[in-house]
């Protein structure tokens, strides 16, 4: 429109080809931050893993401890008129939470 072409603000954060070109970037500076950019995503990435793992942790921990309720819940109405019964039931299912 004004002589000039308009740039995707992405582009401009991680520059493309045309940007370089346009900007005039030497070879050795480009292989440069073209590098840094690769470590920092491939960092984020590491980073993402981690989060994703200790998410599926959290969510199998809240998953086996609402499995442990039922089952003991289950088995405390089948014997619900023995005290061995519910006592059996505490020792063997209804653990205290580790923390």
């Amino acid at each position: 429109m004004y002589g000039t072409e308009a740039v995707i603000p992405i582009e401009v954060e991680i520059p493309s080809v045309r940007v370089i070109v346009e900007a005039e970037i030497d070879d050795d500076e480009w292989v440069k931050t073209r590098l840094e950019q690769l470590s920092l995503i491939e960092e984020k990435r590491l980073t993402l893993v981690c989060h994703g793992q200790l998410y599926q942790k959290r969510m199998a921990r809240a998953y086996h401890k609402k499995q442990d309720r039922g089952k003991c819940q289950q088995f405390e109405t089948k014997m619900k008129g023995t005290t061995t019964g519910a006592d059996a039931c505490k020792a063997k299912c209804c653990k205290p939470p580790l923390s």
